[in-house]
């Protein structure tokens, strides 16, 4: 069992933007129980896409269940980050067809701009900003689509 300290720790070399010496080192002291409280760390940060990504590209053994378990999690926020784009593009729709001005914040914009590979930003959600002018319009806008 890892203490809280060393789990924070391989995170944080998990997090890293590309495969490192030092990620390998550190994954490869994780046996599969281990890795299984690592992953639960990681999902308690959200960072557990980055774990999965971390863990296929450190060459590090680990079990076929550990790494089914892992691949399920990336299918998942794939799947996630796909329902969401898919809701953006009814929302742009329709309040475009409203005259709405809107901005997305947040999720699916970091997510497509900042992230190296989309499926990396954990979110559940669309953020949207409209001027308060606009508020009612978009509500009804919205409602209407």
């Amino acid at each position: 069992m890892k203490s809280r300290r060393e789990l924070g720790s391989a995170l944080v070399v998990c997090t890293a933007d590309r495969p490192t010496e030092a990620r390998r080192r550190v994954l490869s002291r994780f046996d599969d129980d281990e890795l299984a409280q690592l992953a639960h760390h990681a999902a308690r940060h959200r960072v557990v896409p980055f774990l999965a990504a971390a863990v296929r590209t450190s060459e590090v053994p680990v079990s076929d269940e550990a790494m089914a378990s892992l691949a399920r999690t990336h299918a998942t926020r794939t799947a996630a980050h796909l329902r969401v784009m898919a809701d953006l593009d009814s929302v742009r729709d329709a309040l475009s067809a409203g005259d709405v001005p809107y901005l997305v914040i947040k999720g699916p914009v970091l997510s497509e701009h900042l992230y190296p590979s989309a499926d990396l930003r954990m979110y559940e959600d669309l953020d949207l900003l409209t001027p308060p002018g606009f508020f009612e319009r978009a509500v009804d806008a919205l409602r209407g689509s």
